[in-house]
């Protein structure tokens, strides 16, 4: 497969994701895809539904050095935006 202009590379970006758990694989898919529209290339989605979902959202970014947070629901933006902040990264909200 070529390379396409103007597809590759893509900056990295987490995924967050606060889920009702009823519409959880077309959230995710919805996600992945609003990432690729916002010019990233989404590593992996992490749902958060405590503490310990934004301690590995964060750890994933920092690991890998991921430019961006894109989040979708109900999410802790302000916890989010802290972190991107220690990290030199952005949040970017998904459509709803």
């Amino acid at each position: 497969m070529g390379h396409v202009s103007g597809s590759w590379p893509r900056p990295f970006a987490v995924g967050v994701l606060a889920s009702d758990g009823g519409r959880r694989r077309r959230e995710r898919l919805d996600l992945a895809l609003d990432a690729y529209k916002l010019g990233y290339f989404l590593l992996d989605t992490v749902e958060v539904h405590d503490r310990a979902g934004y301690a590995v959202a964060e750890a994933l970014a920092a690991r890998t050095d991921a430019d961006a947070f894109v989040v979708r629901g109900d999410v802790d933006l302000p916890r989010l935006e802290r972190a991107a902040a220690d990290l030199r990264m952005r949040v970017c909200r998904s459509a709803p």
